[in-house]
């Protein structure tokens, strides 16, 4: 009522018409008929979130997600990562706990490059973010996964923040009536692997002439209609033993690491690590006298001062297709050969860190986060009793830090630290 007047009830909502009702049926019948040309559709949502991460920091360090242009180009120039983020991840309720967002991690060992021999782990380890996923929430608790970060956030270790195979396997059994881990998730983390491994093979093998090996950590996130996706794949994974799922895993994985590489026989249980690609070596090109192996492009000429090069095509050029500066052509050149020499040696580096630190878990088996916290339950007699044997290991085998380890010092520890029995510590059973 306003006043003594009673005002009219409003009307009541018109009903769809047959013809509003007919084009949303064909809009939607159209962007089904893009899902099998455009994989990503799905992961689209209302948000347009994009996430950012620097090209040279680890563990979760300056990731942000972002839903502006403007915000996002201030990072235009800069050596980052930009992501479509994905808007419809399967989340995860433990016990009474909110939704969380989750990933996986999976260990992939590539024995060899050429002829191609990979291994993948027959487990992977789940990780989850810090505080209850949120879409308006665009702080990185909320959607980044990573350990470490769930570390710094919550003050707390990392017990509460992975789980193992068999534990993500229960919880999805539950939820969707079957083993869907086996029967969805796990073959689609292997046709990615194969497929990333299959691309990487030509320029990898380069840079890892003879029996060099590859330790190789992929993460994956998975959708609500149970599609995995790869988030990307890291060449030093974390050998970090957080929480039991860690232990787990990353044990297992080190002590097949070295079974596989000593040429040891396959266990009758088949191992941990089983064997994913087993490839020849790639045939070389043959050489042909007749083969034009000449490139010809658009056409361009010399200035007749010889500082420019000219176009002397007829066509109509384009914009990439100006004249350019000689100097500036060359330069541009250097500057690329010599970022791949940079990279090169970096890579080199990170290689050699990653077999000093495999050699030292395999002969101490530190229970230790070498990144982001400690868990070492063992008596401290039994410590000092094994930091004596690793650092006579270490003596007789010339790894004092700043050294350099030959193949055949690699060889000569992995096979003392097995015949040490240093190796069944890193068993999840016998630790136990």
């Amino acid at each position: 009522k306003k006043g003594s007047a009673v005002l009219p009830a409003p009307p009541p909502p018109a009903a769809a018409s047959s013809e509003l009702l007919a084009e949303a049926a064909k809009q939607v019948a159209q962007l089904e008929g893009l899902v099998p040309s455009y994989p990503q559709l799905t992961l689209n949502g209302p948000r347009n979130l994009w996430i950012l991460k620097p090209g040279e920091l680890s563990r979760g360090r300056g990731v942000v997600t972002m839903d502006s242009l403007t915000d996002i180009s201030r990072f235009f120039g800069g050596w980052f990562t930009v992501q479509k983020y994905q808007e419809n991840p399967l989340l995860i309720e433990r016990g009474n706990e909110p939704p969380t967002k989750h990933d996986l991690r999976q260990h992939v060992l590539v024995e060899r490059w050429e002829p191609l021999r990979v291994w993948i782990a027959s487990e992977f380890y789940v990780r989850f973010a810090s505080q209850p996923y949120d879409f308006t929430d665009l702080s990185p608790g909320a959607h980044i996964t990573n350990t470490c970060v769930g570390k710094q956030l919550t003050g707390q270790g990392g017990m509460d923040l992975q789980w193992s195979t068999p534990e993500y396997r229960e919880h999805l059994t539950r939820q969707f009536g079957s083993d869907v881990v086996s029967s969805h998730i796990v073959p689609q983390i292997q046709e990615i692997v194969k497929t990333s491994i299959a691309c990487l093979r030509e320029a990898m093998k380069q840079d890892h002439l003879g029996h060099a090996y590859e330790n190789i950590g992929y993460d994956f996130a998975v959708s609500d209609d149970l599609k995995v996706w790869l988030i990307e794949a890291n060449e030093m994974p974390a050998l970090d033993y957080d929480s039991p799922a860690t232990e787990r895993t990353i044990g297992s994985a080190l002590r097949d690491t070295v079974r596989v590489l000593l040429e040891e026989p396959t266990p009758s249980d088949g191992g941990f690590l089983t064997l994913l690609m087993d490839e020849p070596a790639m045939e070389p090109v043959p050489a042909s006298a007749d083969a034009d192996l000449a490139v010809h492009g658009v056409g361009y000429a010399m200035s007749a001062d010889g500082s420019h090069l000219l176009r002397s095509s007829a066509e109509p050029a384009r914009q990439l297709d100006r004249n350019i500066s000689v100097k500036d052509f060359l330069d541009k050149i250097q500057h690329r050969k010599a970022r791949e020499a940079a990279r090169k040696e970096a890579r080199l580096k990170r290689m050699e860190s990653c077999t000093r630190l495999v050699l030292s878990r395999i002969s101490q088996n530190p229970r230790r986060s070498l990144s982001c916290g400690t868990l070492d339950k063992r008596p401290p007699e039994e410590q000092e009793s094994m930091n004596g044997q690793a650092a006579a290991a270490s003596a007789s085998q010339g790894s004092e830090p700043g050294s350099k380890f030959s193949k055949s010092q690699m060889y000569s520890t992995l096979g003392k630290s097995a015949k040490a029995g240093y190796l069944t510590r890193l068993d999840p059973a016998s630790a136990n």
